[in-house]
C-alpha cells in the first residue's frame, strides 16, 4: 500500500512536500513518522514537462540529498496536473504518480486525469484522496 502524505505544494522556486507518513513497524505494527523532504528545480530547465528536482530529506535529524525527474504527463495549466516523480533512492528505484490540485479539497472531475492514468495502467479510483484531511505542523513548529 502507499503511504498517506499529507502535504504537497508547488511554488514558483520548486517543489515542496512536508508529509506525515504511516509505515509499518518491523513487528507490522502501524507507526506516523515525520519526513520532510525538500525539492528544488530552477523552472527555466523545465524541457518538454520534465525537470530534474534537488531533493533534500531529513528524518530524525538526518539529511540524505538525491535527485528525481518530474515528468507532467497531463494539465489544464488551470485546475489539475498528472505528474510523475521518479528515481533512485539508496539503491532501490521508486516511482509516484500525483493528482495535483490548486483547490486542496477538490475533486478529480477532468476525464483527462482518469484517461492519462489508464495509459499508464493506473485506475484513478484506487488513488488515496486528501480530501478532507487535516494535515499536521511540522514538528519544530509545534509548541510545547
Amino acid at each position: 500500500s502507499m503511504p498517506a502524505v499529507s502535504s504537497l505544494q508547488w511554488s514558483s522556486s520548486g517543489l515542496l512536500n512536508y508529509s506525515y507518513r504511516d509505515d509499518k513497524d518491523s513487528l507490522q505494527r502501524a507507526t506516523q513518522q515525520f519526513y520532510l523532504l525538500e525539492c528544488t528545480t530552477n523552472l527555466k530547465d523545465v524541457k518538454d514537462g520534465t525537470s530534474v528536482l534537488n531533493c533534500k530529506s531529513t528524518k530524525d535529524g538526518k539529511v540524505n540529498e538525491f535527485q528525481l525527474t518530474a515528468t507532467v504527463l497531463e494539465t489544464d495549466y488551470e485546475h489539475f496536473t498528472v505528474l510523475y516523480v521518479c528515481g533512485k533512492l539508496e539503491g532501490k528505484n521508486y516511482g509516484n504518480f500525483l493528482v495535483l490540485n490548486r483547490d486542496k479539497n477538490g475533486e478529480p472531475t477532468d476525464p483527462k486525469i482518469a484517461e492519462t492514468l489508464k495509459k499508464h495502467g493506473l485506475d484513478l479510483s484506487t488513488f488515496t484522496s486528501r480530501k478532507n484531511v487535516h494535515c499536521k505542523d511540522h514538528p519544530s513548529t509545534v509548541s510545547n
